[in-house]
């Protein structure tokens, strides 16, 4: 998960030293991995999105 994170938010490795940092984005992902499958599946990426979307003041997403 904290690889995805680092590339996903193209965070330097470098950054990612301390075990609290990975600890905050282990619990993030524990939060929307609800059949802890280790991957989000569409529903639970979805809802990720939307999150965070509407804390941005953003509109949801849609399902295409």
């Amino acid at each position: 998960m904290t690889r995805f994170v680092i590339k996903f938010l193209h965070i330097p490795v470098e950054v990612i030293k301390n075990d609290t940092i990975a600890d905050v984005v282990n619990s993030i992902w524990y939060r929307y991995d609800k059949d802890r499958s280790g991957k989000l599946n569409r529903r639970e990426t979805l809802k990720f999105l939307n999150e965070f979307l509407a804390e941005q003041g953003r509109p949801p997403t849609t399902i295409a």
